[in-house]
This record gives structure tokens, C-alpha cells and sequence, in this order.
């Protein structure tokens, strides 16, 4: 399956939204078979929790810059 996500929030310092926000998009990543990791700005907090979830659901990871 092949999947871009995009999520607009209305707000990223509304928590309550950004969370709603985060758990759809981990929900839709378990469904993937790998996920492509772009570096060049850098791994946020965010990202880290979705590669952790990518290895453990052994998923394909390409990193690219």
C-alpha cells in the first residue's frame, strides 16, 4: 500500500487536535509495508515514533536527505 499523508491542524498548539492528528497517521502507517525517512531537517520527536513503529512492524525504511 502506498500512502502520503498530509494533515492539516488547525492548530499545532492545540494538543487535544495534534494528538487526534498523530494517532490517524499511526493508524494509517501500520497498514503500510515501508515509509521513506527524509533527513535533511532532521529527525523530529515525531518521526522517531513512527520509525519505531515502521521496525516494529518490519517495514522497509529508506532514508534519503
Amino acid at each position: 500500500m502506498l500512502a502520503f499523508i498530509v494533515l492539516i491542524l488547525p492548530s499545532e498548539e492545540n494538543e487535544k487536535e495534534r494528538n487526534i492528528g498523530l494517532t490517524a497517521g499511526m493508524d494509517i502507517l501500520r497498514r503500510c509495508d515501508g515509509i521513506i525517512v527524509g533527513e535533511k531537517f532532521g529527525i523530529s520527536e515525531g518521526m522517531s515514533k513512527e520509525i519505531r513503529c515502521a521496525k516494529d512492524g518490519n517495514m522497509t525504511i529508506e532514508y534519503r536527505d
